[in-house]
């Protein structure tokens, strides 16, 4: 059951981004299907935490409810305005999620097989997100509680949203929630460079 609710977090993130790249793109305009997988997912991590930190601010503890109303408000932008965009998939694309995928299974064979030892994994990014997750929101009082509390919380709030849909902190989810996002920084990069090289 843990694993089809992270399949829907990934799921909630990905398509809170495609919502938001719809509605950022002109009309009728045609993206690359590589560069609009990558910049869904990010986008994706990045309104939600911000949605996460407004909702802080307003309800004394966010629920899945508040966060769902995202991208239903997001659609209904979309339907507003019309917005509807044409995908392109390239020959290079296809190299692309090639390599990639290849990196991922490596990634995921090195990721998977050992814990998390890292300090700066446990003690400024995973403990936060226990922290934010255990309390429903993001508060000035348990951040400083930690060491480096004035560091980004981006990694912290998102690993926080996916346990809540979850339903509870595991550390093999905030694994592959890291996994998830280095592949898209991964393709973004390989977008970019081939766009640039034009190979």
């Amino acid at each position: 059951m843990e694993m089809i609710n992270l399949a829907i977090a990934v799921i909630y993130f990905y398509l809170t981004g495609v919502l938001v790249l719809k509605l950022v793109t002109p009309k009728r305009e045609r993206a690359n299907a590589l560069y609009a997988i990558s910049m869904s997912w990010i986008l994706g991590l990045s309104v939600s935490t911000f949605a996460f930190f407004l909702f802080s601010l307003i309800f004394p503890k966010v629920t899945l409810i508040h966060l769902l109303a995202i991208p239903f408000l997001l659609a209904f932008a979309n339907y507003y305005f019309k917005k509807k965009v044409k995908l392109v998939i390239e020959k290079r694309d296809l190299i692309g999620l090639a390599v990639v995928s290849l990196i991922g299974i490596l990634l995921s064979i090195s990721a998977f097989a050992k814990p998390i030892f890292s300090f700066d994994a446990i003690a400024f990014w995973s403990a936060k997100a226990r922290a934010i997750f255990i309390d429903g929101r993001v508060s000035t009082e348990t951040l400083k509680l930690f060491m480096s509390s004035d560091y980004p919380l981006l990694v912290p709030v998102s690993q926080a949203i996916t346990s809540m849909f979850v339903g509870s902190f595991n550390l093999v989810f905030v694994k592959a929630l890291t996994l998830i996002t280095s592949l898209n920084i991964l393709i973004l990069i390989y977008y970019s460079v081939s766009k640039y090289l034009h190979f």
